[in-house]
Order: C-alpha cells, then sequence, then structure tokens
C-alpha cells in the first residue's frame, strides 16, 4: 500500500517543517511548495477514500496555516492511512480466500503446479519494481510513486502512461495496455502503408518546394535524390 506506507509519512513531514517554519519570509517559498504538495494529495486522497476533509483544509495555505490546523491535517491524514490499509487487508483477506478455494477444488498438488506454470518471479519483480529502493520521488508539486508501477492508474487522460501501467486512459474510458498498444501499432502501420503507397512524402516535399523556400527547396532535393 503505497499511500499509506510512503505517501502519507512523506506528507506529515511536510506538515511538521510548515508548522516549524511558521511564516518566516527566508522558508517561504519552500513552505509553498509543500503546501502544493499536501493540497494536491489530499485531494486526490480524499476522492480515493471518499472521506473529505473538514473546514479546516481551506487554512492550508502559507497565510492561515497554523499549529491547530496542523494537528486537524495529521489527525486526517492518519483517518486516510487507517482507511487504505483496511481496504488493502479486506483485499488480501478475498485473495487468500479465492487461494483456498481453488486448492481445495482442485488438490495441493494441482495448484501448486498451476502457480509454476502461470508465476513468473522475475516478471513480477520486473512490474513491481521490487529491487529498487527507491519508492517515492519529490517534485516541486507532489510526490511521484516508484513502487508497484503495474497498479499505478495512469494520470493522463490522453493515452499517455508510465510504463507497465495496467491500462491507458482516453477521457474517461480506460482501455486495456495490451489493446491499447496493439490498436496504436496497427494504425502507425496502415499510416506508414498509406503514406508510402500514395507516396505522401515525395509530393509534401513537392508542395514544399512550390513556397519557394530555398531552405525547403534544398531539403527536398536531397530527399528527392535519395
Amino acid at each position: 500500500n503505497w499511500k499509506a506506507s510512503f505517501l502519507i509519512p512523506g506528507l506529515k513531514v511536510k506538515v511538521q517543517e510548515c508548522i516549524r517554519a511558521g511564516r518566516d519570509p527566508e522558508y517561504r517559498e519552500y513552505i509553498e511548495n509543500n503546501f502544493r504538495k499536501i493540497n494536491y494529495h489530499v485531494r486526490d486522497m480524499s476522492e480515493i477514500a471518499g472521506i473529505k476533509p473538514g473546514n479546516w483544509f481551506e487554512r492550508v495555505n502559507y497565510d492561515e496555516f497554523d499549529e491547530i490546523t496542523g494537528d486537524d491535517l495529521r489527525l486526517y491524514l492518519d483517518s486516510l492511512s487507517t482507511t487504505f490499509r483496511r481496504r488493502e487487508r479486506k483485499i488480501s483477506l478475498q485473495l487468500d480466500s479465492l487461494k483456498r478455494s481453488i486448492e481445495n477444488r482442485m488438490g495441493e498438488k494441482q495448484f501448486v503446479r498451476l502457480l509454476e506454470e502461470n508465476h513468473n518471479e522475475r516478471l513480477a519483480e520486473l512490474v513491481l519494481n521490487r529491487r529498487s529502493t527507491l519508492k517515492i520521488i519529490e517534485k516541486d508539486d507532489r510526490f511521484i510513486q516508484k513502487a508497484d508501477p503495474v497498479f499505478m492508474p495512469p494520470e493522463s487522460k490522453y493515452g499517455r502512461a508510465h510504463f507497465y501501467a495496467p491500462f491507458k486512459q482516453i477521457g474517461e474510458i480506460r482501455i486495456g495496455t495490451l489493446v491499447f498498444n496493439v490498436a496504436v501499432i496497427w494504425m502507425m502501420t496502415v499510416l506508414l502503408f498509406c503514406t508510402l503507397y500514395y507516396n505522401v512524402l515525395k509530393a509534401f516535399i513537392v508542395w514544399l518546394e512550390k513556397l519557394k523556400l530555398p531552405f525547403w527547396r534544398k531539403f527536398g532535393r536531397g530527399f528527392l535524390q535519395m
């Protein structure tokens, strides 16, 4: 559980830094960056957990933040951590129950054989990034997850995603990574075929030469002579 194990402890450190610095102008830029991180992740986690922060959250900024608000914020982060860990435990229990059910139906030997034939430990280490000790990266406005990339949803809604993302997203539509990548490969293949079949590149270079631009005319002739 990356949020409970790494993100929330990291945010608590930022809260403590904000309390200690107060409104010292010497640390203003650094503290404002802390508030950006806190605001971004609290809003994100509140939607995921379904737990909205109180009115005190409006004071999580450089001008209004104080120790009382900091205490409220830390308590709220604790409640989020508890919620995420409970969800993790519930899912873990469901997974264990499913494994026992399959094992009882198949028998222990067949179940072990099933695991050996379908589980690749090296692949699991790769997509879960187990060998890396770097689980979280701090940027100016947020923390970046480096652990368990295969379980991390992409942030972009235009099809871009991190390596090993479980799905790609176009607007509000989620598309499996395999289906999306195969579709993109086929689209690029069709586009390249049409470009070569209809000699689009040559037509484009000829059109550029008609513009009578010296640079493009020279550039175009070089391509046409290849």
